[in-house]
């Protein structure tokens, strides 16, 4: 499930465009014109020029990200890795047994234990005390930390991105009937403003008990001989909060 080079270099390129592309089809069969987007496109760029803001850019794959997401998953809930009191323990660097090493070798065997670690710092969702001592913080492996937002890991925002668009833009160009469609549905209220931070509480819980469910099944299914005959699946949860968009008259 992981490259065989641990933590190579992916600038994002092919995922950036990806992602535009699906959008732009996804537009296109929404029935706007491609010289209607093309000059939306071109508006919203030149708003945007001075706008970039200064982050460090992490350089782990999507496969890389999506096998540590699978041991923060295993820390939560293999016997070996978890306390007295049910929850993720701390765990040290090195050891035969309940080790993050250890954790390392049985979920992602292809990854190096020292720059996963040091990616997991760098995202948040660990920290690693003087006496080498790894402890979780987050019940799934972010794509930036939630200290600074100083750091972020493009390869898997893009993923992200690209995963739900791919889903719209299958049921927008290629099912053929009511039933070959892949699951996608949001619902959608009006609420005050004072109600969001209770909503978001309430999706962080749901959503990670649904997402924890479909990852276990996932982790139990065969891994293909060849990554060439394989595929990214999987699904996922989020929570919105938008302005109300004005229509144009």
């Amino acid at each position: 499930m992981s490259d065989s080079r641990p933590h190579a270099v992916d600038d994002g390129t092919a995922y950036l465009e990806d992602v535009i592309r699906r959008l732009f089809r996804i537009l296109g069969a929404c029935g706007f014109p491609r010289q209607e987007i093309a000059r939306a496109t071109y508006r919203l760029l030149e708003g945007l020029e001075g706008a970039d803001v200064e982050r460090k850019r992490l350089s782990a794959s999507a496969n890389q990200h999506i096998a540590l997401a699978d041991a923060v998953l295993r820390w939560r809930r293999d016997p070996e890795f978890v306390g007295a009191d049910g929850l993720p323990a701390p765990l040290p660097f090195l050891g035969q047994r309940g080790s993050f090493s250890r954790l390392l070798q049985l979920v992602a065997p292809e990854e190096d234990p020292t720059r996963s670690l040091e990616y997991m710092i760098e995202v948040g969702a660990v920290v690693s005390d003087l006496r080498q001592r790894v402890t979780l913080l987050s019940e799934s492996l972010l794509t930036c930390t939630g200290r600074d937002l100083a750091r972020v890991s493009p390869v898997p925002v893009l993923l992200h991105l690209n995963s739900f668009l791919g889903s719209v833009e299958h049921n927008l160009t290629e099912r053929s009937g009511p039933r070959s469609g892949r699951f996608e549905r949001a619902c959608y209220a009006s609420v005050p403003a004072n109600l969001v931070p209770i909503l978001e509480r309430f999706v962080e819980s749901r959503g990670q008990d649904f997402i924890d469910v479909v990852d276990e099944w996932l982790s139990r299914q065969p891994k293909p001989d060849d990554q060439r005959h394989g595929v990214t699946v999987g699904a996922g949860a989020y929570v919105f909060v938008q302005p109300e968009i004005k229509e144009s008259k």
